[in-house]
């Protein structure tokens, strides 16, 4: 994890709540994490990366769970709140005059700059979410209920302007456009290939076309 995410990370959210041992104890563990992932990781791959005995993670955590809990606790809330939702949603209040084309470009360039800012923590977080049915469940009903009824405000202003069809219900929009969104800055962010400027453009023009118009040859 680079130095400038920790601090981003420890003086954003976690401010002086913990003291210097324990919070190099919590930035070791979201770097072990992320790089091994949860279950190949070890409490001494943690004590290491922080410069502690093994012995001195227990007198704040209680099992290795324990410190993945609470990085679930400490960082769920603003990843997938503060991070990930909001920002869409000013999208969508400030977009009611914008084209859709431009609205869908500012949604993905936002998450591909929010996968660049905190991937390694989100990338422990997206493991709980898809093994873990408890995370899951948790985080799914603070986000989904949100975000969809902002879709749906939105929505019904594209409506209005003549620009999207009104016999469609817009829960099932939202699924099949943010699901082709998250695919598209998942295969740009994860592929060993680098995208230039002009063959990202290229696929969003692709992307865009396939959502709004579909893939069957028009009669």
């Amino acid at each position: 994890m680079s130095e400038y995410l920790l601090i981003f990370l420890g003086d954003c959210i976690l401010g002086e709540n913990m003291t210097g041992r324990e919070k190099r104890i919590f930035d070791a563990a979201v770097e072990v994490f992320s790089k091994k992932g949860y279950d190949a990781a070890t409490t001494k791959d943690i004590a290491e990366a922080a410069g502690v005995a093994e012995g001195t993670i227990f007198r704040y955590y209680k099992t290795k769970k324990g410190i993945l809990h609470s990085i679930l606790i400490k960082f769920s809330d603003f990843l997938f709140i503060d991070m990930a939702l909001k920002p869409i949603e000013e999208i969508f209040a400030n977009s009611k005059e914008k084209e859709l084309k431009q609205v869908l470009h500012d949604i993905i360039m936002d998450r591909i700059a929010m996968v660049d800012k905190v991937y390694p923590v989100v990338s422990v977080l997206l493991s709980e979410i898809l093994f873990k049915e408890d995370v899951r469940d948790a985080l799914l009903q603070k986000l989904v209920p949100r975000i969809t009824h902002s879709f749906e405000d939105f929505y019904n202003v594209l409506i209005k302007r003549g620009l999207v069809r009104s016999d469609l219900p817009a829960s099932r929009v939202f699924r099949s456009v943010f699901a082709n969104i998250l695919v598209f800055v998942a295969q740009n962010k994860l592929s060993r290939v680098k995208y230039t400027r002009e063959e990202f453009e290229s696929d969003f023009e692709s992307l865009f076309d396939i959502i709004l118009n579909g893939i069957a040859v028009k009669e």
